[in-house]
């Protein structure tokens, strides 16, 4: 085992007692290792200490960290500082074109370290014009310098999470002032860069104490900040001079308040706004708008990819959230409530269409089931549902060679499903093929397809189910029961039918089926059994409308264009289940397109209770 990290605990003491918001990073790394970090209550010094405990190794303890800006408030002689860093970054060759090649330089090979010297003098030249000394050294050799701003002058400034104040694209240098929103690393934290432990070294403890409105830095502060804003004003010109839609607009405002704003979630719910309302497109403009000098093209393209890649997936109710949240919701209803562009649809005329009747596409039909469309099978609990739904994969994969069956089945366990498979190829026989393995199925799932935006309380599909892979992956998909993937009440008919738009959504314009199970009316369920559909002639007058089978929301029911209504046929006793058209939007109503002998089945529990314990149990 390592030494223990005792030294960290002296650190702790030195920055909290000048009022630094500690947190812990995780161990070799610049990330905090508490979620949510940047919303979380300031640690107290007992509970920094027992996260940095003695016997812990260094490679597993935790890094120090601390988050600037009003988060640090520190009081010496009766007057409030609030903490910001002046970050020196000496760019790497992967960041910067002229950037230093880390590994030659961890390496101290000459030419890298010659290159080094020279920017390393040239910064803190830099900073000696400012009268503000260096604190500490970064692991990849920058430089951080701490200002306690006294408070007063600190809210003068409109600050957000990291500004660039000086640029030296000669030297690859990027001089930044970090504040509130911005985690910090602190000393003596270890990072790994380019395969080499670097630590971050206390070279000063004197802090730069700031209590001259008109001190150099807070000059240059708002002389930067003037030049943005003008900086802004011609680009959004140029870049606009023919759009005046709203969300250019807002971004525009957005832009004088970054101080209110999380930068990396901001990225990402505005790239999740701009993909949900179709203007991908328009992001790099966006994001140059509201960054200026400091866009960082590269970056963007990479969280663009990743969006592209399903990663880091946001939408534009947690946009909205997100601005309103920050205290700016009247841009929210200045700007995004005016977003509804009418969009321009193609139409066609009938006559043309009469005469060219042969050559339209018809619908096309996975077995009974349209293709494009989604379709219902509803009947009471234990009716036979499953048994129907793998009746109806194992015939599809054998009369489509290479086509692939996908069945969700949320509330049955794997031994069922294959012991219920296996005792319906026993009763029929012509199921059993070699296409068996183009059925595919998931067991005991709860599968959160579908989410609700806490903001607008609208529902949105969550694509880290991988859900719609799977039904885009296979021709015919089955999802049982309805009611599990729905959040939200299935009587709420607005609800429901969102819910049903998204899934027609990953098959419309296909030629896959999604089926669901679902149950009847549990409130009519004696009824039904009083009035069956298969206890009368099945003509069209006394089926047509069958609604009232479907248990939830009428959406539902008026969503799907095929129906099966399954129902046992005869006593109580009987195993033959029968299901009935009582939807059809492509043909007649009424028929009887299925009717299964189910198998029996017991489960192995039931068939292995010692009888003697059953029959003294009574």
């Amino acid at each position: 085992m390592k030494t223990p990290i005792i030294k960290t605990k002296e650190f702790i003491e030195f920055f909290y007692n000048a009022g630094f918001d500690i947190h812990p990073l995780l161990p070799n790394s610049k990330i905090p290792s508490r979620k949510d970090w940047n919303n979380l209550k300031k640690l107290s010094k007992d509970e920094i200490f027992a996260l940095y405990k003695d016997n812990i190794s260094s490679e597993h303890a935790y890094n120090l960290g601390f988050r600037p800006g009003k988060r640090s408030l520190a009081v010496f002689d009766g007057v409030e500082y609030y903490v910001a860093v002046i970050d020196i970054d000496m760019k790497a060759d992967d960041k910067h074109p002229k950037g230093l090649d880390r590994s030659k330089l961890f390496k101290q090979e000459p030419s890298e370290y010659n290159k080094y010297k020279e920017r390393a003098a040239f910064a803190s030249n830099w900073l000696e014009k400012l009268n503000i000394n260096i604190n500490v050294i970064t692991g990849s050799g920058g430089f951080h310098s701490y200002l306690l701003i006294r408070a007063d002058i600190y809210e003068t400034l409109a600050l957000k999470a990291n500004q660039t104040i000086y640029k030296n694209d000669e030297l690859a240098i990027e001089i930044e002032l970090l504040a509130d929103g911005k985690n910090c690393v602190l000393p003596p934290s270890k990072v790994t860069l380019s395969n080499h432990d670097r630590e971050y070294k206390l070279i000063n403890e004197s802090f730069n104490f700031i209590d001259d409105p008109d001190h150099k830095i807070i000059n240059l502060i708002k002389l930067r900040q003037s030049q943005e804003a003008q900086e802004l004003v011609i680009y959004k010109e140029s870049v606009n001079a023919d759009k005046n839609d709203n969300i250019t607009d807002m971004i525009t405002e957005l832009a004088q308040n970054k101080e209110k704003l999380n930068g990396f979630e901001f990225e990402l719910n505005l790239i999740g706004y701009c993909v949900d309302k179709k203007l991908t497109a328009q992001i790099p403009d966006l994001f140059k708008i509201f960054y200026g000098r400091e866009y960082d093209a590269k970056r963007t393209n990479i969280l663009l990819k990743q969006a592209q890649n399903r990663q880091n997936i946001r939408h534009a109710g947690s946009f909205i959230k997100m601005i309103t949240d920050a205290g700016l919701g009247e841009l929210v209803l200045k700007y995004l409530k005016k977003t509804n562009i009418p969009v321009k649809r193609e139409f066609k005329t009938m006559g043309a269409g009469l005469k060219n009747i042969h050559n339209i596409p018809r619908t096309k039909f996975n077995m009974m089931f349209p293709a494009g469309k989604l379709s219902l099978i509803v009947g009471n609990g234990s009716v036979g549902k499953t048994y129907i739904a793998l009746y109806i994969a194992l015939l599809f994969v054998k009369t489509n060679p290479g086509k692939a069956a996908f069945l969700l089945l949320c509330e049955d366990d794997e031994y069922t499903v294959v012991k219920r498979t296996k005792r319906l190829i026993e009763e029929y026989p012509f199921l059993d093929s070699e296409y068996t393995d183009n059925v595919h199925y998931i067991c005991d799932s709860d599968e959160e397809i579908i989410k609700i935006d806490r903001f607008t309380k609208e529902l949105y599909y969550n694509p880290q189910s991988g859900i719609e892979e799977l039904i885009q992956g296979h021709d015919i998909n089955i999802l049982d029961p309805l009611a599990n993937l729905l959040p939200c009440d299935e009587n709420d008919n607005n609800a429901a039918a969102d819910f049903c738009k998204i899934m027609r959504s990953f098959i419309v314009n296909s030629g896959r089926s999604i089926i669901f199970l679902h149950h009847v009316n549990k409130v009519k369920v004696e009824q039904i059994k009083r009035d069956s559909i298969l206890a009368k002639k099945l003509d069209y007058g006394e089926i047509a409308d069958r609604i009232d089978k479907v248990r939830g929301a009428s959406a539902f029911y008026n969503a799907v264009r095929y129906c099966l209504y399954v129902e046992k046929s005869g006593d109580e006793d009987s195993n033959t289940a029968v299901s009935a058209c009582i939807k059809n939007n492509y043909g007649r109503v009424g028929n009887i397109p299925l009717m299964l002998d189910l198998p029996e089945f017991k489960t192995d529990q039931i068939e292995n209770i010692n009888p003697y314990f059953y029959k003294n149990s009574a």
